[in-house]
């Protein structure tokens, strides 16, 4: 077969039923069909005489390059393999009690997010901007499988709050890079440190998932990917179920898989779908969330206020003490609670599009000695299931006005003054309270929990 040399990007679409491949002004022969061992081709679990997949896209690049990835080239099963594959899962997903859901950014291309591991001609939907985008049939599939029991918990690498989009609840979701809609969870640079609640909640789910269905990842050496390799190697000595891994390029952990389907996701979901005869989930609106409509101790409440059962440190209270109110009308001053950016101020300055609250943090900028300012945004949904005491934490709390009082776990007052910075020694202080809240939050992780990671997009 003809190699391109290595500073050419060679895109041929394979025709699958026969139809001539694209014209190139560079010759080429590239397999039409993936060539590999039938494990890695179709998982430890799936049938030798399976026919290998098709080539859907040859492209001679690296997906992931500086990372342990594969190849850029795509494949899909034969429909009768991919049907047989779809069964298999149906069957495994039945059998799990503990499944764990793994996405990476291949779940959201569809929605118009785009990826680094899609080389080539790549075609995604024009958005006016990426927190704009809708929940995937996948997404909606998977929100359905926890709500009928299947899916135990969702580790997500992207940001895009796509799963919440789709009803999927927060409270077993684990943001593990950052969300685009917790001021508390910013996105993890490539040489950024975890937060250590979110890794020691993966490090939970890596002992305890018999099933993990890694989807749209191209498991390149991210260290959230243990939860894959750990499932996989434990079912290789006779505990659990294994890995499934849904994509179109190949993984490095492939060989390890209990069963590897290639193919679209949607397709794959929607198939997988009717194979147990669920349907996706209905698409919650956030625009109407306001206090006086949401219950549990809400009525009477002015709108964009909301009694929730958290402290000043946005923890849970116990049971048997009063909600405390988060003022979330416009012009109001909050403090994130938890996180890198722990104690940190910012100011209510409206809703976006979708109904989600922006806020405007300053955050202090370490040894520069001033505030950078960043908006933030609060998705709606956290707020629905706090109301209900479902959150472990809350990332936010008012900043009262002087005078004003709120009880914290132990019944006693507490009180924050929303005054106005008077001099230049004020502003030092803030920025020193500010980073040693900082420091605080992030200590006890250390680089136990260190992962390359991107800004926006994802795996």
């Amino acid at each position: 077969m003809d190699r391109l040399k290595a500073t050419e990007t060679k895109v041929t679409r394979i025709g699958i039923n026969g139809e001539t491949p694209t014209a190139s002004s560079t010759p080429a022969a590239p397999n039409r069909v993936l060539d590999a061992s039938s494990n890695a081709m179709h998982g430890k679990r799936g049938c030798m005489s399976w026919e290998p997949p098709l080539t859907l896209r040859y492209v001679d690049v690296e997906a992931r390059p500086g990372y342990a990835s594969c190849k850029a080239h795509e494949y899909v099963d034969r429909p009768e393999v991919l049907r047989a594959k779809v069964k298999l899962l149906a069957d495994l997903i039945r059998g799990s009690e503990q499944c764990v859901a793994y996405t990476g950014a291949g779940i959201s291309t569809s929605a118009g997010i785009a990826d680094y591991a899609t080389q080539g001609d790549g075609v995604f939907p024009l958005l006016l901007s990426p927190m704009l985008a809708k929940p995937t049939p996948a997404h909606r599939i998977l929100a359905s499988l926890h709500a009928e029991g299947h899916l135990k918990h969702w580790i997500q690498q992207n940001h895009d709050g796509l799963p919440q989009k789709a009803g999927y609840p927060q409270h077993a979701l684990n943001e593990i890079h950052g969300a685009w809609y917790d001021p508390s969870n910013p996105v993890v640079p490539m040489d950024g440190g975890l937060r250590p609640d979110l890794f020691k909640s993966l490090l939970l789910w890596e002992k305890k998932a018999d099933l993990c269905i890694a989807i749209g990842t191209s498991l390149a050496g991210m260290n959230a990917d243990r939860v894959v390799r750990s499932v996989s190697e434990r079912a290789t000595s006779g505990e659990g179920l294994g890995s499934v891994i849904i994509s179109l390029q190949q993984t490095p952990l492939d060989e390890l898989s209990a069963l590897r389907i290639f193919g679209k996701i949607d397709d794959v979901m929607e198939m997988l779908a009717e194979e147990l005869s669920i349907t996706q989930s209905s698409v919650p609106t956030w625009d109407g969330v306001v206090g006086g409509d949401c219950g549990n101790g809400n009525e009477g409440c002015e709108e964009d206020m909301f009694m929730i059962p958290y402290n000043s440190s946005g923890n849970k209270m116990s049971p048997g003490n009063e909600n405390n109110c988060l003022d979330l009308r416009e012009g109001q001053q909050v403090r994130i609670t938890s996180g890198f950016y722990s104690g940190d101020v910012g100011v209510v300055v409206g809703k976006q599009l979708e109904g989600h609250y922006k806020i405007r943090f300053m955050h202090p900028i370490k040894n520069k000695g001033w505030l950078a300012p960043k908006v933030h945004v609060l998705g709606c949904w956290m707020l629905v299931e706090a109301m209900h005491g479902l959150l472990d934490t809350f990332p936010i709390v008012t900043i009262a006005g002087v005078g004003d009082k709120g009880p914290d776990d132990t019944g006693e007052a507490i009180m924050f003054k929303a005054e106005p910075i008077q001099n230049k020694n004020q502003i030092g202080d803030l920025l020193s309270d500010m980073l040693k809240s900082r420091e605080a939050a992030s200590s006890g992780g250390g680089n136990v929990g260190n992962e390359r990671e991107a800004d926006c997009k994802s795996d």
